[in-house]
């Protein structure tokens, strides 16, 4: 076959593959450069080079976008405070192999390592897959850093990356934190762009496992993946990388969304954007020798009380939820605390179902608003259990998917829930690491879809198993709502990624935003950052601050009234004037 015939070939397929060395007739010779020349989707040229190095080059007609060379690394320095960069790529032979107009080899062979790379391209797309063997008979790798290449972004990018510089990156990584999925990295998929261009990478695999883009100095890119080799071992690892002059990140992260369909499928659960309503039960701030549990407003302890409204117990909670849940058009409440406070601490308690005796007693009273048509909520903790470390006093450790008595145990709890009714519920503490992935499977498989969850920690792939909880408020300094954990910009990216996603948040006001925060003492952010919210909040005017209602709707989050507070009316009207717009029929 002539050279210009393989080229034309290659133009058919999408793009235009080169060597500067002819290759014999079964296209498979060592060439010294690869050249690939594709079309982007607005028909712009992308061309790809390599050299035996790796892909060494990627321009946008003449403007070089990328250059360097894509090597290994070893990366247990990731993963260890006195680890040392191991540079993997100081090789012996490196060869270059075409085996087709969009499909190069490139081979990094070492005494103790050898790596198979497969370049295959498709328009402005490129498939890495590599093939990592670990030749040293005694030592394991623990992570591999694929690096290489710089990005000529025009000043500093945007979009949704990791830019952490490297100590950073290694207190996160010692303690297996930062990896996607996890707080930090709620997405698996990453783009960046300035003004010219843009790049969106996807990891791949068949399963869920940790993975990391990371953009040093917002321009090094590096794709880290903390998976053991053993020694004499091998593992392959993939990513697609998409460059092109459409900078729309809905255009940069379909690859990424095309591997997460594939992998991952639909959420597992029916979304029902009606509102919730809440309440928290109980409160450290209010236990005493007389209520030892600290119960808020009405005490789950007696069926039969005073409360501040004149009310006598037990029944006057019932109706008071159903009757904010038929003005809000609410499907029905979910409980915080429902256990009461504990003295021994750990609250939310990991024991969710563990009722003290009297309250116990009192529990078949709820049912009523179940009988009322309304889902009644619990809050529960399934990632962690609670073990005494002091005579009075517990702590948690962490729930491992792999141990099958703690996973039965966990799942037995959620049984004798559904026995007392409850088909809902908030999951506190839990929802952002890969083991609690694993857990919320199981939960899944053992609720069914019908039956609501909204974990506090989230990502992309926790959601297809459960719904999110959001805590939004109104920042008096940025004049604009916020989500306590800066959460709004992926929640934007997960609702394209993922259809039928669903989360929740209280619906708050200027005046008392993030209040449950405080009192939970859930401060994970940096230092100073709450006080100057505070700050800026106690300044806001009310009267400036738009529909918090009508922005939670907007941004497909489903609106939680808080019960027994002096805005829970005026809220249910409201939700009700708004929902012929936002809401559907439930099921």
């Amino acid at each position: 076959m002539s050279r210009n015939l393989r080229i034309l070939l290659a133009w058919l397929i999408g793009g235009a593959a080169l060597a500067d060395r002819a290759a014999t007739e079964d296209g498979t010779a060592p060439a010294s450069v690869f050249t690939y020349r594709g079309v982007g989707a607005d028909g712009s040229e992308v061309v790809f080079e390599a050299t035996s190095n790796g892909l060494t080059s990627v321009r946008l007609g003449t403007q070089t976008v990328a250059s360097g060379d894509w090597h290994v690394e070893g990366g247990n320095w990731v993963l260890h405070r006195t680890g040392v960069v191991e540079r993997l790529d100081a090789c012996a032979a490196k060869t270059l192999e075409v085996l087709a107009p969009d499909h190069v080899r490139i081979r990094h062979s070492g005494s103790n390592l050898t790596t198979t790379f497969d370049y295959a391209f498709a328009g402005e797309d490129v498939r890495i897959t590599a093939r990592v063997d670990n030749g040293d008979p005694d030592r394991a790798l623990e992570a591999v850093v694929f690096r290489g290449l710089t990005l000529a972004f025009n000043g500093t990018p945007a979009g949704y990356l990791q830019t952490w510089d490297s100590s950073t990156l290694r207190s996160l990584g010692q303690r297996r934190r930062g990896f996607h999925p996890s707080f930090e990295t709620l997405l698996g998929g990453s783009y960046a762009c300035d003004g010219a261009f843009g790049v969106g990478l996807s990891p791949l695999y068949r399963q869920l496992e940790p993975t990391l883009f990371w953009w040093a100095g917002g321009r090094d890119l590096h794709y880290i993946v903390p998976a053991a080799i053993p020694p004499g071992g091998a593992r392959t690892f993939a990513m697609t990388m998409r460059v092109s002059r459409n900078r729309n990140w809905q255009h940069l992260l379909e690859p990424y969304r095309a591997h997460f369909t594939a992998t991952f499928g639909p959420v597992r659960y029916k979304a029902d954007p009606r509102p919730f309503t809440r309440y928290q039960a109980a409160d450290d701030a209010h236990m005493s020798g007389d209520n030892p549990h600290g119960w808020n407003w009405y005490r789950f302890d007696r069926a039969t009380h005073p409360t501040p409204w004149g009310g006598k117990g037990m029944a006057d909670f019932v109706a008071c939820v159903t009757d904010a849940c038929v003005r809000a058009g609410a499907q029905g409440v979910i409980l915080w605390a429902q256990t009461g406070n504990n003295p021994r601490g750990c609250n939310f308690r990991p024991d969710f179902d563990v009722l003290p005796p009297e309250v116990e007693t009192n529990a078949p009273l709820l049912r009523a608003i179940l009988a009322a048509g309304c889902r009644l909520g619990a809050t529960a903790r399934p990632g962690e259990i609670a073990t005494p470390v002091a005579w009075g006093r517990d702590d948690t450790v962490r729930v491992h998917p792999d141990e099958p008595t703690q996973m039965e145990t966990l799942l037995k709890r959620f049984d004798l829930m559904a026995g007392r009714g409850f088909n809902a519920y908030y999951l506190d503490t839990f929802g952002d690491s890969f083991n609690d992935i694993r857990i919320m499977q199981a939960v899944r498989a053992r609720l069914g879809p019908d039956v609501p969850t909204f974990t506090e920690f989230w990502t992309d792939v926790s959601l297809v198993y459960s719904g999110a909880y959001m805590q939004m408020g109104w920042d008096g300094k940025s004049m604009a709502h916020r989500e306590f954990w800066n959460r709004l910009e992926p929640w934007a990216y997960i609702r394209w990624l993922l259809p039928g996603v669903q989360a929740v948040s209280p619906v708050g006001t200027a005046e008392h935003a993030f209040a449950d925060l405080i009192r939970e003492r859930k401060l994970r952010v940096l230092p100073g950052s709450w006080a100057e919210l505070q700050a800026a909040d106690a300044k806001s005017d009310p009267a400036r601050v738009p529909s918090p209602m009508r922005f939670l709707f907007q941004n497909g989050i489903t609106p939680m009234i808080t019960i027994g507070t002096s805005s829970a009316v005026p809220l249910a009207a409201e939700a009700a004037a708004l929902a012929p717009e936002f809401v559907r029929k439930g099921p």
